[in-house]
């Protein structure tokens, strides 16, 4: 099994969650990744998707210019990469963000609604300092 389709739905989501919180993402933003890794996921997290701007206006209820702000925010903090192809379906590749850290770097670990970093010297950073990549 390659590495893109045995991603974790359940994890992906939890972790675009919690970077969402870190990053300060917008709503928009927010709602947008979420409903990209249920596209990615549907497809079995193949390394690009299609996805028309009517589907995610349906999925969503945002109008395509605020997807696109929203879309472009995803994608200058590196949670995506996406090209457009004129009337055509956009492709999009997610960045898995579910991934562990290196052995010795640390584990992100959910607790409640307080994400925390496991370090590798067994020390715990709290929410504030957590998720940082």
């Amino acid at each position: 099994m390659s590495e893109s389709n045995s991603r974790n739905y359940i994890s992906e989501m939890r972790h675009a969650i919690a970077f969402s919180r870190k990053l300060k993402l917008s709503p928009r933003a927010r709602l947008l990744w979420l409903c990209l890794i249920e596209v990615d996921n549907s497809a079995y997290w193949p390394e690009w998707f299609l996805a028309t701007l009517d589907y995610l206006r349906d999925y969503t209820g945002l109008k395509k210019e605020t997807i696109i702000r929203a879309r472009d925010e995803l994608f200058n903090h590196g949670i995506l990469d996406y090209k457009t192809n004129g009337k055509n379906p956009t492709r999009y590749k997610l960045t898995n963000t579910a991934v562990p850290l290196p052995k010795g770097e640390g584990s992100v670990v959910q607790k409640g609604d307080d994400s925390v970093v496991q370090k590798g010297d067994d020390s715990v950073v709290q929410k504030g300092d957590a998720l940082k990549t």
